[in-house]
């Protein structure tokens, strides 16, 4: 394997990554138009995870949002939508 396909298997790594953990650690919650956001909140939250991990989400998340596998919502900055562009 060449660097280049190490660099893109390392991202699509990452990628699943990053979103799985918004999956299993965010609450799902739905709008009424079925839509699925995922409530951050609990990812970052001082009462619930130690400081390493909350250190851990917000990096992920920023990634998450850099490369365009979430968005967030319009009014509430701490509930994302996953996107379809991870691989």
């Amino acid at each position: 394997m060449n660097a280049i396909q190490l660099a893109e298997l390392a991202h699509q790594i990452a990628d699943r990554a990053v979103v799985c953990d918004i999956e299993s650690e965010g609450h799902l919650q739905t709008d009424e138009h079925g839509r699925r956001w995922y409530d951050t909140r609990p990812m970052l939250d001082p009462r619930e995870q130690p400081s390493d991990f909350i250190e851990m989400a917000k990096q992920a998340l920023s990634y998450a949002l850099d490369r365009g596998l979430v968005f967030p919502h319009p009014a509430h900055v701490y509930l994302v939508r996953i996107t379809k562009a991870q691989a």
